[in-house]
Order: C-alpha cells, then sequence, then structure tokens
C-alpha cells in the first residue's frame, strides 16, 4: 500500500473525495486488523470507522518520512485494543 502525500494533504484539508478515495485505498488493510480483535461483523465496521476517524483526525501529525501503513496499522491496533 503506497499512499500519494498529495492525497494525504488533500485529506488534511478536509476534501471528501480525498478522504473517501484513502478509505477505500486503506479498507482491506484496516479490517484484516479489526478481524483479529473483533467478534463479529458489525464490531469490525464500528472499528474499521472509528480507526479511520481517528487517522483522518490525526493526518496533520503524520510524518511523511514514516511508513503510512506502518502508521495506519499502530492506529487501528491501538483503537481495538482501546
Amino acid at each position: 500500500m503506497d499512499i500519494d502525500i498529495t492525497l494525504l494533504n488533500k485529506c488534511i484539508s478536509r476534501d471528501d473525495r480525498a478522504i473517501a478515495l484513502l478509505y477505500k485505498e486503506c479498507f482491506s488493510v484496516m479490517k484484516s486488523i479489526c478481524i483479529r480483535y473483533q467478534k463479529n461483523e458489525s464490531e469490525v465496521n464500528e472499528a474499521i470507522n472509528m480507526g479511520f476517524l481517528k487517522v483522518i483526525n490525526g493526518l496533520d501529525k503524520f510524518d511523511p518520512q514514516m511508513s503510512f501503513k506502518s502508521w495506519l496499522k499502530t492506529i487501528l491496533i491501538n483503537c481495538n485494543i482501546d
């Protein structure tokens, strides 16, 4: 998963299309993480959405030198543990 920095910048500026595209591109990774922690499909979907909301709200803190996938995974794992 390789996310373009321009897409992330558009998400930071709250571009709805960019956010929808980022969600679509990250969905399979987010789902694979949440399935490990949740009991049923509705809890998985709730965890995905809560985690993605944290990702969007924290994008301005993301360091482009880091791997976006690793950063995303860390947030989703922590969100599922909480």
